[in-house]
């Protein structure tokens, strides 16, 4: 009986690269973590104010001040560690904190095939990443990295994670840095973006390779259905609204996409279109397990929809 994979994918449409730069110390103070407590080291890496925060954010530039939390109080600090008189609401991404925010991320560091995983174990990235007032992330800023490859995988799951909730001093929404630090040795396998399960859901411990999408993966497909997003009905044109259709489909042995299904969606144009996008997919290479060709489900693929004639 053949074997059919199933993959997990989270659906992002476009690429960004970074150059590496030298290091960001926000105010010459580091933010750091001793037994659970947050403090901040100055740039020769001493003790500048003590780790007795039950949360502290970097500094802000040029503001020149950090946000703490201690016990039910939330404050700003200089970078003496003397509190400000200031009103001040922390940042949250999604209603957590900076740990959260560094485990979403590595959860999002993609491998496009078992191999590869393993051939990056001794990779680590250092990164500074900055947030606009509105939330976004605008930057990923490569402090150091063991290879343009790493530092790659990090900015790409970087510039594409979710938008954070701002903080505010004074009531004035702010701008702010978070650090970044990955080490490849600690992401797990099952952290990846793409891996394989057997037909009753668990993990095959096998030498996989993803399916491949001229010379790239589900990422580089996503692009190709961008570019086939024409309606020439013009009724439907404006029936159609921007929507995010949710698909499964397999690539076979072959490289041919097939059993394509739609999951979710809000208008039945989308829906229409999205089946008829799949349908028209060239062909792929196929995923592998120990270099011998096997069919492969992706089981959630977003893709997202922006109408033109």
């Amino acid at each position: 009986m053949k074997r059919l994979l199933t993959i997990t994918a989270l659906a992002v449409c476009c690429m960004a690269t970074a150059a590496a730069q030298q290091g960001y110390s926000p105010c010459g103070r580091t933010l750091v973590v001793s037994e659970g407590r947050y403090g901040f080291t100055d740039a020769a890496g001493s003790e500048a104010i003590a780790a007795q925060y039950d949360l502290a954010y970097p500094f802000m530039e040029p503001l020149g001040m950090a946000m703490v939390r201690l016990g039910d109080e939330t404050f700003a600090i200089d970078t003496l560690g003397r509190r400000l008189d200031a009103r001040v609401r922390m940042p949250q991404f999604r209603k957590n904190g900076p740990e959260h925010y560094v485990d979403y991320i590595r959860e999002r560091i993609r491998f496009r095939s078992t191999h590869e995983w393993k051939r990056m174990r001794g990779e680590k990235v250092s990164a500074a990443v900055f947030v606009n007032d509105k939330g976004k992330t605008v930057e990923c800023r490569i402090l150091e990295s063991s290879s343009p490859e790493a530092a790659h995988k990090v900015e790409f799951a970087a510039m594409h994670a979710p938008y954070w909730t701002t903080p505010s001093i004074d009531y004035e929404q702010q701008g702010f840095v978070i650090p970044l630090d990955i080490d490849f040795a600690t992401l797990p396998v099952n952290l990846t973006t793409f891996y394989p399960v057997d037909g009753g859901g668990s993990r095959i411990d096998s030498d996989f390779a993803a399916p491949a999408f001229r010379g790239g993966d589900i990422y580089a497909f996503l692009k190709w259905t961008n570019t086939q997003m024409y309606i020439k009905n013009t009724a439907d044109y404006y029936r159609a609204d921007n929507d995010r259709v949710r698909v499964t489909f397999t690539i076979d042995e072959k490289g041919r996409l097939r059993d394509a299904m739609v999951l979710s969606y809000r208008n039945e144009v989308c829906r229409d279109k999205a089946l008829e996008i799949l349908s028209k997919s060239p062909k792929w290479k196929p995923a592998t397990i120990d270099g011998k060709a096997v069919p492969c489900r992706y089981d959630s693929v977003i893709i997202n929809f922006r109408f033109h004639r």
